[in-house]
């Protein structure tokens, strides 16, 4: 891992420097809101892992609000629907699964997209899960496939966060 000083500090912590555990880089068109890609990285402090760019969280908030890619289920992953969805998803359950063997466990799924992650979570017996996503299709869509509660907000505005974790 290479260590780097952050272009934003931890949104968890405010550390100003980590490590980059990847390069996430996308074809985007000229007109488009965010920019091209940013580093993935780990905080020294505190350990989260976030997107490393300038562009603000708020300005991430409004795309991920009003023009996410995941609140349309024919065109979208991340709902289960194609069978390569599906089997990614449960894959990635099964791993999570290894790390939390406690089916009584609360699960929060921060951008929660149309709730495939719950869902497979759901299929291997685990009940107390949640989702958090700042489109309301998304939110809704997550409701309607998992019957999860969840919350159209982002990990700093969730309005049903406190309710959830008592």
């Amino acid at each position: 891992m290479i260590q780097k000083s952050f272009l934003r500090n931890c949104p968890i912590c405010q550390e100003v420097k980590g490590w980059r555990l990847h390069g996430q880089r996308f074809t985007l068109s000229e007109d488009h809101p965010l920019k091209e890609g940013y580093d993935v990285v780990a905080c020294e402090s505190c350990g989260f892992v976030f997107a490393d760019t300038a562009v603000s969280q708020e300005d991430y908030d409004r795309y991920y609000a009003s023009l996410s890619k995941y609140a349309d289920a024919a065109t979208s992953t991340g709902g289960g629907a194609l069978s390569w969805d599906a089997a990614r998803l449960k894959e990635t359950a099964e791993l999570l699964a290894r790390f939390e063997p406690n089916r009584d466990a609360w699960i929060l799924d921060m951008g929660c997209a149309s709730g495939g992650m719950l869902k497979a979570l759901q299929d291997l017996g685990y009940g107390r899960l949640a989702g958090i996503d700042p489109s309301p299709g998304c939110a809704q869509a997550t409701r309607n496939l998992t019957g999860a509660e969840t919350w159209t907000g982002t990990l700093f505005k969730c309005p049903g966060w406190k309710a959830w974790t008592v």
